[in-house]
């Protein structure tokens, strides 16, 4: 039987390797190409600034720059008082809002969570003796006694000391009052409370804060609300970068009307000593 030429059957077989492996790189290329012009032609997937905020806050981490809705109104928590009485430990927070400023009080009694916002009444020269009578209701004391604190923010009370209180409730518990002492010397201070829920709160808590000054801008409302920390700060007009939004604020500065907590250091009671303003936000 007659054969080829053994040189030319070696010869194909380098040539038809090299075949396979270009075709194998045009192969690769070509998914290559397809895919990266797939990731290419998808726009960027829009970030939820608050995706990170849990949606269950927790009452006993509320601090001092944290965001807390009632009623529909951003407050800004501006200062938190920490007290204990014999190892009973309860908390008040200064909030300041666009209706005015309140206390909360957040605490534990039996086990049981109980948070009561507070209003300052003027004027009343009520005292802790027996009954007292307010806005028509006869209130009668539930409990009084000292305790310890510490303060943090703007409180206007002094870092840390003692103070007396004494509590007072309608029969029916729906009309409270508070009379409280911060400092010897000093007259009562009168507060009528509403104990409210869990769910009637929204709280946004805040993370470490390098600045002197905290802000946040509302992403419904567009607000901006600011606390100076310290007397004399501001925040400044103009562009500024909250989470993953910029804003440009427009600032209305206004003075504090006092915090009504005594005649601590740096904030006197009545006074306009602590700087707090209050800006729009839009859009950049």
């Amino acid at each position: 039987m007659a054969r080829g030429n053994p040189a030319e059957t070696i010869s194909e077989k380098p040539l038809t390797n090299v075949l396979i492996v270009v075709l194998i790189l045009v192969v690769i290329a070509a998914v290559a190409f397809v895919v990266l012009r797939g990731r290419q032609g998808k726009p960027n997937a829009r970030v939820d600034p608050l995706a990170d905020y849990p949606e269950v806050y927790d009452p006993h981490k509320i601090g001092v720059g944290d965001i807390i809705t009632y009623a529909g109104i951003d407050h800004v928590v501006r200062g938190t008082i920490t007290l204990d009485e014999e190892g009973y430990i309860w908390r008040e927070h200064l909030l300041d809002g666009s209706t005015g400023r309140r206390w909360l009080t957040v605490e534990d009694d039996e086990g049981e969570l109980e948070m009561t916002l507070w209003m300052r009444r003027e004027g009343t020269n009520l005292v802790p003796n027996g009954d007292v009578v307010l806005d028509d209701k006869v209130h009668r004391k539930i409990e009084s006694g000292t305790a310890k604190f510490t303060a943090e923010g703007t409180t206007g009370t002094a870092p840390s000391g003692s103070m007396e209180y004494a509590d007072y409730a309608t029969a029916d518990k729906t009309g409270l009052i508070a009379f409280e002492k911060w400092a010897r010397g000093q007259s009562w201070e009168v507060s009528t409370g509403r104990a409210v829920t869990r769910s009637e709160l929204t709280v946004i808590h805040s993370g470490p804060r390098n600045e002197p000054v905290s802000t946040r801008c509302g992403t419904d409302r567009r607000e901006c609300l600011g606390t100076g920390v310290g007397a004399g700060s501001a925040l400044a007009a103009g562009p500024r970068r909250v989470g993953d939004r910029n804003f440009r604020c427009d600032v209305d500065t206004r003075s504090a009307r006092g915090i009504s907590r005594g005649d601590g250091p740096g904030v006197g009671k009545g006074t306009d000593r602590a700087g707090f303003m209050r800006c729009s936000c839009r859009r950049r």
